[in-house]
């Protein structure tokens, strides 16, 4: 049987790049969305495979990791808790400003990914999580009465996605931060540690992830979050967040979270040669 370890973190911080580099090392077998839900929902074993390490990327559960049970607003598949340590924790860091702007900027339809899944999700866990209410629910109703609710929420939902990274570190998880800034920007230095975390050596296929023919890729050529897999890494999406929005919605932005970034950026100093994002 395989180790297991997983990719969390709040959607559109960079979960699905790290899933596609990852697939391209020669003891990896990893599992997108479409797949890795309802294998931990069933309790199944992975696919047989010589893979030394399965690695599952759900960011729908990030905030659930320590819970008896999972589940999450338009997901068929609801699980028992599987996540024990010592299994290892990927957990993908971003700029909010940068995934505030990804989540608007990804269509579907003639609506925003925060319009058909960011707010629904947001309303849903208000009425059916009373954990969620009890710490996030003045942030909800606030985001709800401002003119920018779309960036308010945004924002929140970046905020209650990123705070069990410290109720993880105190439980003691095995839990390495991926900064996604440093993962486009340095991805050698970024790829070793988490090898490392893993317990693998760091292979130079990694960076050819664009080269490679992934798993569960759609008729159109795309994965989940209408990522191209043939596109390599590159810093492009860095900093895009200072051209969308306005001084009045970064400082909504920057209201909403608190010092939640700082706090983020201190730990990823202290415990890794990441650069704050």
């Amino acid at each position: 049987m395989s180790n297991q370890a997983y990719i969390i973190g709040c959607q559109r911080s960079g979960t699905t790049l790290l899933r596609l580099v990852l697939e391209c090392h020669s003891k990896v077998q990893c599992f997108d969305e479409a797949t890795a839900y309802r294998l931990l929902a069933a309790n199944e074993p992975c696919p047989a495979s010589d893979k030394a390490t399965s690695v599952f990327k759900i960011p729908r559960w990030t905030e659930q990791m320590d819970r008896a049970e999972l589940c999450d607003y338009g997901l068929e598949e609801k699980a028992s808790r599987f996540y024990w340590p010592p299994q290892k924790i990927l957990y993908v860091l971003r700029d909010v400003r940068d995934v505030v702007t990804s989540m608007l900027g990804l269509r579907m339809g003639q609506q925003s990914w925060l319009e058909v899944w960011g707010v629904p999700i947001l309303n849903w866990k208000f009425d059916h999580d009373p954990d969620f209410a009890a710490v996030h629910g003045g942030d909800l109703m606030r985001a709800r009465s401002s003119p920018h609710l779309l960036v308010a929420a945004g924002a929140l939902y970046w905020k209650y996605k990123t705070m069990p990274l410290f109720r993880y570190l105190e439980r003691g998880y095995p839990l390495l931060g991926v900064c996604y800034e440093n993962l486009v920007k340095a991805p050698v230095p970024t790829l070793q540690s988490v090898c490392d975390c893993l317990q693998l050596d760091f292979e130079p296929a990694l960076l050819n992830h664009h080269l490679v023919r992934h798993s569960e890729v759609s008729e159109s050529g795309l994965v989940v979050g209408d990522t191209n897999p043939q596109r390599p890494i590159d810093a492009g999406s860095v900093g895009r967040a200072q051209s969308m929005f306005t001084p009045i919605e970064m400082d909504e932005i920057d209201s909403m979270v608190g010092d939640l970034p700082d706090r983020v950026n201190t730990w990823l100093a202290r415990t890794s040669s990441a650069q704050p994002v």
